[in-house]
């Protein structure tokens, strides 16, 4: 990771601290310069698997993440990855995105026909979720930075479900549809997520604590499927 970027600190703390209680070896290796980050993916044989902390600061993050291979692609960010999510294939869901569908799984929530808002179009976060609310039959809208702040308001007023991934605070309690479900997958400097406030009349995920914990272990999980294959 690039310890420049101090949003990732928590994230490789939390990763660290989770990794330590499963009692399975890591190191962590830092890096401020692409041509650091390509020679330490290249040269990670002796690893089983390699997870970058994103944002790394620097452009075309794609290219460095083509370089990991697929069975050591721990939070699927390949273009290997990517495709094999398209096609529909949930084994390749990046890490907030299988912690996301965990959530769901956990507490029995069935999307088929539902009205599913996704605020956020991330290649690791957004997308990702979108395409797998999809594939479990979701009717699913996906809003980001160019969409007006109206249509995100009035979508999220008629949305049975919404997941909050753009970084912003952009929703107020009265934006949510009665009885709705909120997953926060937003995380600032501050310890907060995308969502500022405590919903009325919804269930939601809180932050810390909600899909955060989730995704470490959903790291776990991707790297125990990738060493099967």
């Amino acid at each position: 990771y690039n310890p420049l970027i101090k949003e990732n600190e928590y994230y490789i703390h939390s990763v660290s601290k989770t990794l330590e209680k499963l009692n399975i070896p890591f190191d962590i290796k830092k890096i401020e310069t692409r041509e650091e980050a390509k020679s330490l993916i290249t040269s990670s044989n002796k690893y089983s698997s390699i997870l970058v902390a994103r944002p790394l600061g620097f452009k075309n993050e794609e290219e460095l993440f083509d370089l990991i291979p697929l069975n050591k692609d721990v939070d699927m960010l390949s273009t290997l990855a990517a495709g094999r999510l398209l096609r529909g294939d949930l084994n390749y869901l990046p890490a907030t995105a299988k912690a996301v569908k965990l959530l769901l799984e956990h507490y029995n929530i069935d999307v088929k026909g539902k009205n599913c808002l996704v605020i956020g179009r991330s290649k690791s976060v957004g997308m990702p979720i979108a395409l797998m609310l999809q594939k479990l039959d979701g009717t699913v809208t996906v809003a980001h930075s160019k969409t007006p702040l109206e249509v995100i308001r009035s979508n999220a007023k008629r949305s049975d479900i919404v997941v909050l991934a753009s970084g912003q605070k952009l929703l107020r309690d009265e934006d949510l549809k009665l009885n709705s479900i909120i997953i926060d997958c937003g995380y600032d400097k501050n310890g907060c997520g995308d969502l500022n406030f405590v919903p009325k009349s919804s269930s939601y995920t809180p932050v810390p604590g909600g899909i955060g914990p989730l995704t470490t272990i959903s790291i776990v999980l991707n790297a125990i499927y990738l060493l099967g294959c």
